[in-house]
């Protein structure tokens, strides 16, 4: 929305008004981002009074505010030469839901940038363990650190702003003051001895901090946070100058696929888990904070020892491990929905509802569709975010509203094998459908043995038609590639050498696709030659099979079913029947032959296109428009 504000630091050092002032924003003189923009019909809802004192000889006025002193009028600052370009790109909520919607977007493979790598180089580099087995690490800095400039003023202003609340809250200041005392008990901090108070600027930065609450925890309810972010009068961070490094941790998808495929599970926490990491000495500096303990009048300054949030690279420097909450007797998933005992009337509540239901592998797909199904009935209508929903979609949610309370009734085993992987033949089954309104895709883990097969439903995806007309075959190509991209996630997340290399198989009750899956994509439209080029690189042509539309379990995620139904919906958990049984019980594949005319008539490619344009209003401003431009391309996309 615009730049940093100020433009340039602002020098105060001769205003008078201002030292007498608790300010909403004490860092006002330093640039840095807008945190939050309040529309101007509020301006006058906020203020407190109409003292309006002034900073003498300058055209600066102050007014108090339910946030503090405001800062108000122009200073005069030296111009420089130097310009801004200030732009707004306003793209509404509204664009990012829809593309929710829309077609699938393939993966990109993640590559790490030359700072990541720079990054993993200076970690492997630098990292060292104390005798205790304690690793110690040093600050990732983007290059030679320069100077930060200063960083105590701001920290000096935030910490009167913040004893100013406290002792307006003893309980408060004393828990705030607890906390604090817990880092040295634990040493994770220290007071900066007297002969170390003074350094170069850029060697030590100076940490703002405040308190949050989180009153779900069972731990610690108050929680000091520490600002990495804060400028300095140079208009730069410490975050500014430290690299943040790649990403390490596992993605979520591939740690439950994981978690589900050995006889014993284990969940466990890490307490205070950044703060088993320590720092290097030569760093422990840029850590500072100021803090006066209560009934005391001493501002002590004080520097953390070990790695702490709110710092770029905090996260790269301790891994965070991720667990599933599940029931570890007897060993199954269960489902809560958490909804307000009101029920929603707007799409703002009926929106914050439903994205509550996490169901990161599709394991509801054959009801949450319904739901994405539902939420796209009334952005087609063009709703406001605070708008009452019509009668008849409020009635169709309060139903809805009722199955998401069955879900509590569902048990899902953990466990998908029946004994060590390493010890069976694993096959990965893959079904694809497409519906006028959605197209799934759901994949099954078969494990082998002598006399038995064992099958379970692993993980699935749903996404909603487009918004704009797509018949059902246009849609199958792309519950294809889901179904693709599906295993093949699935695959990498087994990809190590505790898992034999399973075999895949892809199922779809879509014959045209069949036959598309079985050309070359050059043949194809381009819609249908991009999706199936993208197939072929994930599964081989050879790996596609035929299923009957009524044994497709991806036909009850394409179309949904009610959570009652799903419960008990032995298709959906396990597979079709014949799956349980030998390849000589499975479907056998009808001839393609006999589709292929109805292939090519359909979406064959064109050898010739013809585009016709006819004008009836020559003195109409888009003919005006047609007639200065000459490139077909750019009118496309000034139209369309």
């Amino acid at each position: 929305m615009t730049n940093d504000l100020p433009s340039r630091y602002i020098n105060t050092d001769n205003w008078e008004t201002v030292k007498e002032l608790q300010l909403a924003d004490p860092d006002f003189t330093k640039p840095a981002q807008v945190d939050l923009i309040i529309g101007a019909g509020h301006y006058e809802d906020l203020m407190v009074g109409n003292n309006r004192p002034k900073e003498p000889n300058i055209s600066v006025t102050y007014r108090l505010s339910v946030f503090g002193w405001l800062v108000i009028g122009r200073k005069n600052v030296q111009t420089s030469n130097s310009s801004s370009l200030q732009t707004c790109f306003v793209s509404s909520f509204e664009d990012h839901l829809q593309r929710c919607w829309e077609i699938e977007e393939v993966p990109a493979t993640k590559h790490l940038t030359d700072e990541e790598r720079r990054c993993e180089e200076h970690f492997n580099s630098t990292t060292r363990r104390s005798p205790e087995g304690t690793f110690i690490v040093k600050l990732p800095f983007k290059k030679e650190v320069g100077e930060l400039g200063d960083s105590q003023q701001q920290a000096r202003r935030r910490l009167r702003s913040l004893l100013h609340r406290l002792q307006k809250q003893p309980d408060l200041y004393r828990r705030y003051n607890e906390f604090i005392q817990e880092f040295f008990k634990l040493r994770d901090m220290e007071e900066v001895p007297e002969n170390e108070m003074l350094l170069p600027k850029e060697k030590s930065y100076y940490l703002s901090h405040h308190c949050v609450f989180k009153d779900s925890s069972t731990t610690t309810k108050l929680r000091v946070v520490f600002d990495g972010s804060a400028k300095t009068t140079r208009g730069i961070s410490l975050n500014d100058r430290l690299m943040v490094g790649p990403k390490i941790q596992k993605v979520l998808f591939s740690i439950l696929i994981r978690f589900r495929m050995y006889p014993v599970a284990l969940s466990a926490d890490i307490a205070k888990m950044y703060r088993q990491v320590q720092l290097d000495a030569e760093d422990k500096d840029y850590h500072r904070l100021l803090w006066k303990e209560p009934n005391s009048t001493d501002i002590k300054t004080l520097r953390m020892t070990r790695v702490t949030y709110g710092i770029a690279s905090s996260a790269f420097h301790s891994v965070r491990p991720l667990c599933v909450k599940w029931n570890p007797n007897p060993d199954h998933f269960s489902f809560i929905a958490k909804l307000d005992e009101k029920t929603p009337s707007t799409k703002r509540e009926t929106l914050s509802e439903v994205t509550r239901l996490f169901d990161h592998l599709g394991w509801l797909s054959p009801t949450t569709i319904q739901f994405k199904s539902f939420v796209q009935l009334f952005w087609m209508d063009g709703l406001g975010w605070d708008e009452a929903l019509s009668k008849g979609l409020q009635q169709q949610y309060s139903r809805f509203r009722v199955q998401l309370r069955e879900l509590e009734n569902i048990r899902l085993p953990r466990k998908v094998v029946s004994i060590s992987p390493a010890t069976s033949d694993i096959e990965l089954h893959v079904f694809c459908d497409a519906s006028t309104t959605a197209y799934a895709a759901v994949v099954y883990i078969r494990q082998s043995f002598d006399r038995s097969v064992h099958t379970r439903m692993l993980t699935a995806k749903t996404r909603v038609a487009p918004m704009r007309s797509l018949c059902v075959p246009p849609l199958e190509p792309c519950a294809a590639l889901l179904g693709a991209n599906l295993v093949g996630a699935v695959s990498s997340s087994l990809s190590d050498q505790r898992f034999p290399t399973p075999k895949v198989y892809a199922w779809t009750d879509s014959t045209v696709t069949l036959a598309w899956l079985q050309g070359f994509p050059r043949k194809w439209k381009t819609f249908v030659a991009n999706r199936v080029a993208k197939i072929q690189n994930i599964i081989r042509s050879s790996n596609w099979n035929f299923v009957p539309t009524e044994e497709n379990p991806a036909d009850c995620a394409s179309r949904g079913i009610s959570v009652a139904n799903l419960a008990k919906h032995s298709l959906w958990w396990n597979g079709p029947n014949w799956l349980e049984k030998s390849e000589d019980y499975w479907p056998k594949a009808e001839s393609i032959e006999e589709h292929l005319s109805a292939v090519n008539n359909e979406v064959q490619r064109e050898t010739l296109t013809q585009t016709t344009m006819v004008v009836t209003q020559e003195n109409n401003s888009k003919v005006q428009l047609i007639h200065r431009i000459s490139s077909f391309g750019k009118l496309v996309r000034i139209f369309c």
